[in-house]
């Protein structure tokens, strides 16, 4: 039960409880989806210099900027994935394939309990004859009764994994990190929004020199600015100074510009609207406030595309974004 309140929580912080909340028939879709993810995340994610192979996922893909890489949450559920087959004997999964009509199964089902009625004046009789006459029941007899119920090993596993999960949360808490909360331990600790990298022109800066600003959809570029790459210890952009990026192109002074600009429209709408934008937010908090703010771009982007289909503003790039704004306001936005 602990387990899955937490994928569902991970789901909500990737995806936007609000969004998930208006289609909750498509969550047990995601949740293989997450959990075939995390069973291959050992070759996506692997750094070039671990292996003389071609990485699955190429180091500047955009994709190793959104939260199901840069979240640790995601991670730590790596370890609950289980792989289970038809034919594995793990039938909580899959239903047993007999190649028999089910009223046939039905049938045997029920001449099954049948028997087992019958048999209950034998055992009773039994059980009799070990208690002596009605004496008092065994250690061994209850020892037996209780390793051989399935509600007791079940109650047994579910503690275990309770345990377990606490134990991984217990060193977090003591560095201020929040149980059930968003990115709770990284992003928490102000010195990570220090510079900590050195470059080759002697300064330090908040990004390693092999960072690039990534070209995402606005809604997951919405959560990298106020989130950043915990994973990779990377501070969310908003609390990026111009010499943090001054080694990149020439023109990323203004790129930063322009982002900066779309972003606080959407944290302004989203206060408008009662849900403030915090200096430390989780991803659950950004999507909460990415899905209150949205209206504001939607007030300046065409509700279709070119060839008159629906619009979905979320998934567009913030770069296309920027074009539409300039289109709408002038270059002073």
């Amino acid at each position: 039960m602990a387990v899955n309140n937490e994928v569902n929580l991970v789901l909500d912080l990737i995806f936007g409880a609000e969004n998930l909340s208006k289609y909750p028939t498509i969550r047990p879709l995601l949740r293989i989806g997450l959990a075939s993810h995390l069973h291959h995340y050992d070759s996506l994610a692997r750094p070039v210099y671990h292996s003389q192979q071609r990485p699955t996922l190429p180091q500047n893909s955009v994709l190793r900027n959104i939260a199901l890489f840069t979240n640790p949450r995601v991670l730590a559920l790596k370890e609950h994935v289980r792989i289970a087959m038809p034919w594995d004997d793990h039938y909580k999964y899959f239903k047993k394939a007999s190649g028999l009509p089910p009223h046939v199964l039905i049938f045997a089902q029920i001449q099954g309990v049948h028997k087992d009625v019958h048999a209950i004046p034998s055992k009773l009789e039994s059980i009799l004859d070990e208690r002596q006459m009605a004496g008092p029941v065994s250690l061994a007899q209850i020892g037996r009764v209780v390793d051989e119920s399935p509600q007791m090993r079940s109650m047994i596993n579910d503690m275990a994994e309770l345990k377990a999960m606490m134990q991984r949360r217990m060193p977090g808490a003591a560095d201020g990190a929040v149980a059930g909360g968003g990115n709770t331990i990284g992003m928490r600790n102000n010195a990570l929004l220090y510079p900590q990298y050195g470059h080759t022109d002697g300064m330090t800066r908040r990004v390693p020199s092999t960072w690039t600003i990534p070209k995402l959809p606005i809604q997951q570029m919405y959560l990298y600015w106020h989130c950043g790459n915990e994973a990779d210890k990377i501070p969310p952009m908003k609390f990026f100074k111009h010499h943090d990026i001054s080694f990149l192109q020439k023109r990323a002074k203004s790129t930063m510009s322009e982002l900066r600009k779309i972003m606080l429209l959407i944290d302004n709408t989203s206060r408008s609207k009662g849900f403030p934008v915090k200096n430390s937010m989780s991803h659950e908090e950004a999507n909460t406030c990415y899905y209150h703010g949205e209206s504001a771009l939607a007030a300046v982007i065409p509700d279709t595309t070119s060839k008159g289909r629906p619009r979905a503003i979320a998934t567009m790039k913030w770069g296309s974004l920027v074009k539409y704004l300039y289109k709408k306001r002038g270059p002073a936005m």
